[in-house]
């Protein structure tokens, strides 16, 4: 396999490259047509893009929920969907994403000397509360038919947090991570792999009793990918086909370790309009024992190996004033939960004024593997002994309506309705002090751990997207409506939530943008703090008590100002009301926080 260098004569042609090549995966079966959709609308146009957004400790970004294309490519045509609620917990008040789709040598460069352009960059930050930011990548083959990419970066924050009992303490986060990506394109087929380590060191600052010889206050997750597939270039007619095989290890200090193997395929026959197809997938997931037990994994049981083989049936219809997908989901399970599960999956869309008024609906669902991966990039404070099962959405039906309003501007609305079993809650690991003779007292403690129960849960949300030359607009809120049989609450599942995005380029060098995220009303379970008596009819629900968390109002600020063609300087102050509030009970969030850098490209 030889790569020859080239130097390429076309910019456009060279950026959709670097994107394409570094993103981590980018054909993984999550790549789809709608997310392609949702970043035109919700992306400003080229002078606009927010390289350098940093958010903050909670980001509750809303996004259009891709359920149709599951292929690992992207599709020409983009499909209508909804507005979904996605809760990101990072913890540090200086978060950031590193979202290899918008290259800040994308932006760095000055769209009035197109000569200057480069590709390489780097960039370097630090912030109130004590933390740091680096960001660095760099092609290190770029030629006609292969490129090999390499990125590493870095974010840290070691500032204190006051928490609820007005205690001050060290919250501590920091993420590593390097990455090498490699592409081949051959005549009909593009060949992707892709090797990336990250390790996230943090401390479990929250309020609660801790004994760090029982429960450690520091852990570490250590992260591993291993990724190579291919897919063939994308036909309007005929056979289209990919498959792909990664490897996900997850490990703790704990001593667990995950291996998660999963393997994807597909295969669609195209004529004229219609397509037929099928994707498979099969999740291996096994684990090795800890070194030592303690006081976690004093069961080894819920840690046993198990295996989910998903076929995944479709028939599409195309036509020119609507879309209709008729299909299937199948999941066979192997050593773990229901040997089979089947849902629908029935998507559409009808253009009643073409490319300007559309009607979307589906009746979809989903087998969710939630793996140890899955659940730390959640909610980072999960004790490592907590296993989750696999969650099972037999049914999720919504129906909306997307209107362009004039050319810039896109209103998008919907109503849905989903029931889930085995839906799982984050609540605080119980704790308690022995405090005489068969006396104790009842508290949350700092780690989490899961409860389970049916849901259903009636959901509606609307978006409006405004986009010009100068001047980007974003709009989005969902309501929720959570009904849980045996909980007494949806324990820390928001009933409201609102993402707003305003930026601004005032001239060629300079932009700036204003950003509010607020969420309303959570519960949190928590424990009366009374002394009891441990006799033998005593039961622990009697003191179960929901806590109610406050509403969460964040408003940030930004700028970036392009000095030359290889500098531009950022700033972000973030929490600028210094709201206290809690993304998880007992974890308080930084107060007012701010972070500038510069940006160099090469």
């Amino acid at each position: 396999m030889q790569c020859v260098s080239t130097k390429s004569k076309n910019k456009n042609q060279d950026m959709k490259k670097i994107a394409y090549i570094v993103l981590p995966f980018l054909f993984a079966l999550n790549a789809t047509a709608q997310e392609e959709e949702t970043q035109q609308e919700a992306t400003p146009t080229p002078t606009l893009v927010q390289d350098v957004n940093i958010v903050r400790e909670f980001v509750p970004a809303i996004k259009d929920a891709g359920k149709i294309n599951m292929l690992p490519r992207i599709e020409s045509t983009a499909t209508i969907e909804k507005s979904s609620a996605v809760y990101s917990t990072w913890t540090s008040p200086m978060a950031t994403r590193f979202d290899l789709q918008t290259l800040p040598s994308a932006t760095l460069k000055r769209m009035r000397h197109p000569q200057n352009y480069r590709e390489g960059y780097a960039k370097i930050g630090a912030g109130y509360p004590l933390g740091f930011l680096g960001d660095f990548y760099v092609p290190i083959v770029k030629a006609k038919d292969c490129r090999l990419d390499f990125l590493a970066n870095h974010l840290s924050t070691f500032g204190k947090v006051k928490l609820d009992d007005g205690s001050k303490v060290k919250a501590e986060n920091m993420t590593n991570m390097a990455q090498l990506a490699f592409t081949k394109n051959f005549f009909n087929a593009d060949l992707i792999s892709d090797v990336k380590f990250a390790r996230r060191d943090f401390n479990y600052y929250g309020f609660g009793f801790n004994d760090d010889f029982l429960f450690p206050n520091k852990d570490a997750h250590n992260m591993l990918d291993v990724a190579i597939g291919f897919a063939s270039r994308p036909k309007a007619r005929g056979l289209n086909y990919g498959a792909s095989i990664g490897y996900e290890l997850t490990n703790t200090t704990s001593g667990l370790t995950e291996n998660h193997i999963e393997t994807k395929g597909f295969v669609t026959a195209n004529w004229d309009v219609d397509e037929l197809g099928i994707h498979l997938s099969l999740d291996n997931l096994f684990y090795n024992n800890p070194a030592h037990n303690g006081v976690f994994f004093g069961n080894m049981d819920d840690f046993d190996s198990y295996s989910i083989l998903g076929f995944k049936p479709f028939y599409k219809f195309r036509r020119e004033t609507w879309n209709l997908q008729v299909g299937l989901k199948t999941f066979f399970s192997f050593n773990k939960g229901k040997p089979f599960r089947i849902t629908p999956d029935v998507l559409g869309e009808l253009a009643l004024v073409k490319e300007i008024f559309y009607l979307y609906g589906g009746i979809t669902g989903d087998n969710a593997t939630n793996s140890m991966r899955d659940m730390f990039n959640e909610n980072q404070y999960l004790s490592p002994d907590q296993h989750v099962a696999q969650t099972y959405t037999p049914i999720d039906a919504y129906f909306g309506t997307k209107i362009k309003v004039f050319d810039a501007m896109v209103f998008n609305a919907f109503v849905g309705y989903k029931h889930i079993d085995n839906q799982y809650f984050f609540v605080n690991v119980l704790g308690a002090y022995i405090v005489g003779d068969n006396q104790a007292i009842f508290f949350g403690n700092n780690y989490f751990n899961v409860v389970y129960d049916k849901a259903d849960v009636f959901n509606t949300g609307a978006s409006i997207t405004y986009n010009s030359r100068a001047l980007s607009i974003l709009l989005k809120g969902v309501y929720n409506k959570w009904n849980v049989s045996n909980q007494e609450y949806a324990w820390h599942k928001p009933n409201w939530q609102l993402n707003t995005n305003i930026s601004y380029k005032i001239n060629k060098d300079i932009t700036v943008s204003a950003n509010m995220l607020a969420m309303g009303k959570r519960h949190a379970k928590g424990y009366s703090d009374k002394v009891v008596e441990l006799e033998p009819a005593f039961e622990l629900s009697t003191l179960e008590k929901p806590i109610k968390l406050k509403p969460i109002f964040d408003l940030s600020f930004s700028g970036r100002y392009e000095y030359t063609s290889w500098l531009a300087f950022f700033l972000n102050v973030n929490n600028v009301f210094a709201q206290n509030y809690q993304r998880w009970y007992g974890y308080n969030s930084h107060g007012f926080n701010a972070l500038g850098g510069a940006m160099f490209s090469f």
